[in-house]
Order: structure tokens, then sequence, then C-alpha cells
């Protein structure tokens, strides 16, 4: 008997599922958060509001990721992605460049692989932007979210506005380099809702953080930075800190080192934001904005050690994602397996709107697995899904499936 196109098409999900698992962990993946109460209100200093939902990077670009950026675009490097002050730079994020032009290579430091990456300039921060929205790769630098044209060092860059952002939806998202507000909001305000509330620290308080790394001690109370107190916080040779290391000093979003660690470019390209690790803790607040110390306008080229940047995504909605964690994993297809042929409104798991969760939610569930998730240099499998989720939604697929399409309300392929 000819198998039907409903059966072809449950055996080709379950074959998405699984060449899904096995090929998400290549490339660069950055975990983000979701920062949600679109509509809230501007701070004092008139910066913050936001009209839409979007994603942030939970922590800065970090010198691995920035490398593997290099290693796919930068083998002759017209654009100068790379500074050699990464290199020779006592405090730089030790990326060294080998070979000759045309076949340019780029390795980082173990120890400082999960730091941030610093000496980029702001033109870098965009054209990185633009290899995550080209899908990495090859892909271009100089066209994408920004369209980036003329000769260097002052190119003309086209940049969307607000109103332009607001339009994207979930399947035209944009990766994006934080909007002056975008980044504010993330840092400063309190997640309670479509308010006008902030913080004055991005480590959710109104008082000073503490300068400091040492953070073994159980009685860590958080609202820990890496800025200049009496004396630099961190030694040589490392100046900046790992991400995640100051636990419990996180935004009300999640976000952490938005205070100190390195200044951060945001798509305003003559303001920096957060303070570094050679600046004091009033470089942190939210009303410390615009240039770099007293030298005059910043202009977009400039680099230096202690600035860096973190990326963002808009809108923040990813097909996928049931519980809006930022990422799409083993939690978000045990949700859609819990609520499999819920019909009649919407519930956790129905990704195209269509009022019934079916084999077309898991071939979106498929499509956008392991985004977000965030991969260890040499242990692909914390991308990869249990083996009972994979077995879950096969069988979800091909038998569930099935036995539904006999009487309930399931969208079919026709024969």
């Amino acid at each position: 008997m000819p198998m039907s196109r409903d059966a072809i098409v449950r055996i080709l999900l379950t074959v998405t599922l699984f060449a899904s698992a096995v090929n998400v962990w290549a490339g660069v993946s950055i975990d983000m958060v979701p920062v949600d109460n679109s509509g809230n209100v501007a701070d004092g200093t008139g910066y913050g509001a936001v009209g839409y939902s979007y994603q942030i990077g939970k922590y800065e670009v970090t010198a691995a990721q920035y490398a593997a950026f290099l290693n796919a675009v930068a083998a002759t490097d017209p654009y100068g992605l790379y500074s050699t002050s990464m290199w020779t730079a006592l405090s730089g994020c030790k990326i060294q460049r080998s070979g000759e032009s045309g076949s340019y290579t780029y390795s980082v430091a173990s120890d400082y692989s999960n730091r941030p990456v610093n000496c980029v300039s702001w033109y870098d921060a965009l054209r990185f932007v633009n290899w995550l929205q080209n899908g990495q790769g090859n892909g271009s630098t100089e066209q994408g979210t920004y369209t980036i044209t003329g000769t260097g060092p002052d190119w003309t860059v086209g940049i969307p506005s607000a109103a332009v952002r607001a339009t994207w939806t979930a399947g035209n998202g944009h990766w994006v380099l934080p909007s002056e507000n975008e980044w504010y909001k993330a840092a400063y305000h309190k997640n309670d809702g479509p308010t006008g509330n902030y913080w004055d620290y991005p480590t959710g308080v109104d008082a000073p953080s503490t300068p400091g790394h040492d953070m073994t001690e159980t009685t860590n109370p958080g609202n820990n930075a890496n800025y200049w107190g009496t004396s630099i916080p961190l030694d040589s040779p490392y100046y900046t800190t790992n991400r995640g290391e100051f636990q419990l000093s996180d935004s009300a979003y999640g976000t952490y080192d938005q205070g100190g660690n390195v200044w951060e470019w945001n798509q305003t390209r003559i303001a920096l934001r957060g303070g570094s690790f050679v600046y004091p803790s009033a470089a942190l607040l939210a009303t410390a904005r615009g240039g770099y110390g007293t030298g005059g306008p910043l202009v977009p080229e400039f680099e230096t050690p202690d600035v860096g940047f973190r990326v963002a995504f808009v809108p923040e909605s990813i097909p996928g994602d049931t519980n809006r964690d930022g990422k799409v994993d083993d939690d978000d297809a045990k949700t859609l397996a819990a609520h499999w042929g819920q019909t009649g409104g919407w519930a956790q798991g129905d990704f195209n709107n269509d009022t019934v969760i079916n084999t077309l939610d898991t071939a979106i569930l498929a499509a956008h697995w392991g985004h977000g998730v965030t991969v260890e240099q040499g242990n692909p499998s914390t991308a990869v899904p249990e083996p009972t989720v994979l077995a879950m939604l096969a069988c979800l697929v091909l038998v569930v499936g099935g036995r539904r399409a006999r009487g309930e309300n399931v969208l079919r392929a026709r024969p």
C-alpha cells in the first residue's frame, strides 16, 4: 500500500528533529534574556522607554565569540576588525592573529575565552551584528541589520529607527546592537511592569556596588562589579571577569556586567554605557553617559582595552520558546508534549497560533532547536536534546499524530 502524504510528513518531521539535534552546536551561540514590559515609561534621565519586547545578551560578547567571527570573515581583514592591541595590550583580550593576509587565522588564550572582547570599535560591533543576522559563516558584514557603505575609517551606516524596530515580527527578527533605550532598560529598569521605576545601578540596587571578584564566599551578598575602587580590582594579567562571575549581581532582567568590566557600545555611536574596570563607581550610574574621558567627543573608530559590547535581538519572541527564557531546548519540548492535541484556544506550544498543538508546531520547534542555548567549548552535548525528549517527540509525531488524525481537530496534509 502506498505511503500516505500525511505519513511522509510525519517521517520528515522526525528526521528534522534528529538533524537539528546534531547540528545546533555549530557556530557561535549567545545566551540571551527576555526584556518584556513593553511600553514602559522612561526614567527621569529621559532614557529607558521601549515600546516592544526584545532579548538582550545575558553577557558581553566574549573573546572566543569574536575570534570565531574573525576566523569566519577576516582572512584578509579589509575592514580592520582585528586590533593588534587585543594581543599586545597588557589588558587586551588576548586574541592572536597568525599567518599572512589572505590566510589569517585567529586564536584566543584559553583563560580569556569567556572574558569580554575589547579593543573593538563601534563599526566592529555593527559588523559582528550583521554577521549574526546573515547566519554567521561567511555571511556579509556590510549588509544585514545595518547597511555600511563608503570608505573607512568614517563609514556611512544606515540604522533602523525605533519605529522600524517595532514593526519587526517573530518571523522577521533582527540581531542588533542595542539602542541606548534598549540597553538602559535592561540595565536599570526594575522589571515591575510598564512602569517608570528604575534602579541607580545595573546590579538591581540604588547603592554603589562592591569592587572585587572573590565570589566563593558562602555569604556573598551580591551587588558586586568590576570597577576602580581604590585600585584595579582584578590584578594582572586578566583585568576583566569571566562571564557570570559576579553571582547575585545581575540586573532585574538577568544581565551581567552592564556595570563595570568594560564600557559597552550601543547604537548611538557617540555613547558608551556602564563604566569599566578603570573607572569609579560613578560611571556605573544610570546618569553616566556620553563620550570617553575628557579628551573630547568619542569617535566610532575608537578602540581601547576597556570597551566592548553586547548584542540584542528584536523582537523578543522566538518560535519554539514556550517558557520565554530566550532558549529553545528540552524544557520547551516537554511543554509541547504536555499540551499535545489541545484545541480551542492558545496554549504553550501553539507556535503558529492555529488553536491546535500538532505536528506543525513540532516542526517549528525542530527548526528553532538550540536557539539561545550556550554551548561550552568542547562539550556540544549541552545543546543536544536529551534522548528521552527526542524519543518522546518522535513518538508524538509518528504515533499520536496518526491517532489524532483519525477523528480529532488536527491540520492534515491532503492525500
